[in-house]
């Protein structure tokens, strides 16, 4: 294996625990404090739907470790960053939706980067 076969694999891992991670996260502290988010407030949005929300995050961030769920939890971060989009533009944000408009790169990134495990067990098969 060569240095930059393993420096891919590392970069590949940084952006699955990070992406993972941070979603995590994300969904536990929206859940635990729903009222925390002003975009959603300001939108009128339930406490119900921001917990179901916050449930959603944190399932996509299961799916995105797994290898056999990444692709279901890739689409499930481009629909997070698409409902994202909307709440701001509802509330007539546009820089906070540009912003996550950005981010709909990320779930990309992660599907053409393939999953870490996978990358490392077909590099040590050859």
């Amino acid at each position: 294996m060569s240095a930059i076969e393993i420096i891919k694999i590392i970069l590949n891992l940084v952006t699955f625990a990070l992406a993972s991670v941070g979603v995590f996260t994300m969904g536990i502290r929206t859940f635990l404090e729903p009222t925390r988010l002003e975009l959603f407030n300001i939108a009128g949005i339930s406490t119900f739907v921001i917990h179901a929300w916050a449930i959603f995050c944190m399932m996509q961030a299961l799916m995105i470790i797994h290898p056999r769920t990444l692709v279901a939890g890739c689409i499930m971060l481009l629909l997070n960053n698409i409902f994202i989009i909307t709440v701001n533009l509802k509330v007539n944000n546009t820089q906070g939706a540009l912003f996550e408009a950005s981010m709909i790169i990320i779930p990309i990134i992660l599907l053409f980067l393939g999953h870490p495990y996978l990358r490392w067990t077909q590099s040590n098969n050859l």
